[in-house]
């Protein structure tokens, strides 16, 4: 798992982990800074993040999809 987060956070583009709940997993630093998210804080629900942006569940998410 380690090897993962460090291949992750080497990324430049904003990458997040949601679980089916959409709750975050994981955020790079790209996606911090973007959405202001701390890398250190817990599981956040997707419609949290960004100060609400995406307050209703997008149609293209759900527990199977890899979008938003």
């Amino acid at each position: 798992m380690l090897r993962s987060r460090l291949i992750l956070q080497s990324v430049r583009e904003p990458i997040a982990l949601f679980d089916a709940n959409l709750d975050s997993l994981l955020v790079n630093n790209a996606f911090s800074d973007l959405y202001g998210e701390d890398l250190q804080q817990s599981s956040r629900s997707l419609a949290e993040i960004g100060d609400g942006v995406c307050r209703t569940t997008p149609s293209c998410c759900s527990a199977s999809a890899t979008c938003c």
